[in-house]
């Protein structure tokens, strides 16, 4: 059978299923809600829009292959899950 999904869309997939289960816990322990909530509606929207854009350019963090990143008005990023900084 083809895989008609690339790599990278099969990461952004993956990506919003551990968003979901974040969400699920942290929506379900509300004395609970940290870090972990903001973290994994970041990285829900952040594969939404990878998803919506598969043939977008997709820049991937060079020290972690994450796709969830800070774009700066310079040109730089910065990685949201490693913090790692390029131009």
């Amino acid at each position: 059978m083809v895989e008609i999904i690339s790599e990278t869309q099969r990461k952004a997939l993956d990506m919003m299923s551990v968003a979901r289960q974040i969400l699920f816990h942290e929506l379900h322990c509300p004395e609970e809600r940290t870090l972990e909530l903001a973290e994994g509606v970041d990285r829900l929207a952040l594969a939404f829009e990878f998803v919506e854009n598969p043939l977008g350019k997709v820049p991937l963090c060079p020290n972690c292959e994450c796709f969830c990143l800070e774009t700066f008005a310079d040109g730089s990023f910065k990685c949201l899950s490693c913090d790692h900084q390029w131009a």
